[in-house]
């Protein structure tokens, strides 16, 4: 195993849209046309269950809530169908630019098996992760609250809830690398991720959170461009931001087009969320793939 750097990994999202703006302009592109395209086929066709739900969404019935829910599963179910399988074919992408970057033609976009087995592999590390989960409230949480309940002891929640997220970070730092893995593999292999993991939990735990820290800093500066941007076509009109916030049919049409920008200039903000956080994964799985032992023990 390598060494890497968490700080030179987790900037390789902004290397490469640096180095590949037509490449990130055209997945963002295929993202948004897609999303697009989908959700006006999805609400079509559930039309009758959408409208039948919105309304009960909001209302204090848990009941009606819940009957609600289930009826708009089936078109959300579908949504999230589309978002794995976009997610699949551009995760794919980002890793074919980091590990084999002379492979550039049609923008690194392919459709064939490494882009199904990256929607394997994220259903793995979904269903690996709820295990993981459910496994630690019913084997670990559960009973230390009733022994404390038993011992008289006060409300434990926040101390369980924290020892919970605390081990689902790092369960899912240790299987991070699977999806980067997978493609330069070309199988999804769960224990070899874990094992090529071992010792690096700091490294790639810094390199995720400076990766999340930078997605999240680009996501408020779309938002800022597009809220300006749509401002600026409603001729400065500060009372488009109402419409942003909730589009109705009868809007004026400069509240169309503020609407309409805003949309289309947010989309970009999924994929660039993609290429921050992913690219440094498949930078750090490079390095420990290969060369001499990294040195230092980890957790």
């Amino acid at each position: 195993m390598a060494a890497f750097s968490p700080i030179d990994a987790a900037l390789e999202g902004f290397r490469l849209t640096r180095d590949r703006p037509g490449s990130v302009l055209a997945w963002a592109a295929i993202f948004a046309i897609t999303i697009i395209i989908a959700a006006m086929l999805i609400v079509t066709g559930f039309a009758p269950r959408i409208s039948g739900s919105m309304g009960t969404l909001n209302t204090e019935d848990s009941a009606a809530m819940m009957r609600a829910l289930l009826n708009l599963a089936p078109a959300l179910l579908a949504l999230l169908a589309v978002w794995v399988g976009l997610s699949g074919v551009i995760g794919a992408a980002i890793y074919r630019e980091v590990l084999h970057p002379t492979d550039s033609r049609m923008a690194y976009l392919r459709l064939n098996k490494d882009e199904g087995r990256q929607v394997g592999a994220l259903f793995t590390l979904l269903f690996a992760a709820m295990v993981f989960s459910t496994g630690v409230n019913l084997l670990l949480i559960l009973p230390l609250r009733l022994l404390l309940a038993l011992a008289g002891k006060g409300p434990t929640a926040f101390i369980g809830d924290t020892v919970v997220l605390a081990l689902n970070v790092w369960f899912g730092v240790r299987l991070s690398l699977l999806p980067a893995m997978t493609f330069a593999t070309h199988k999804i292999d769960v224990v070899a991720a874990w094992r090529l993991t071992s010792g690096q939990f700091w490294r790639i735990f810094g390199t995720l959170l400076l990766s999340f820290i930078f997605a999240t800093m680009v996501y408020f500066l779309i938002l800022i461009v597009a809220v300006a941007m749509s401002v600026l076509v409603a001729g400065g009109d500060m009372g488009v931001l109402a419409h942003l916030k909730n589009p109705q049919v009868g809007m004026p049409a400069q509240a169309y087009a503020a609407v309409s920008l805003y949309a289309i200039i947010t989309l970009l903000i999924p994929v660039l969320a993609m290429v921050i956080i992913q690219a440094p994964t498949t930078v750090a799985y490079r390095a420990l793939a290969s060369g001499p032992d990294a040195g230092a023990a980890d957790i």
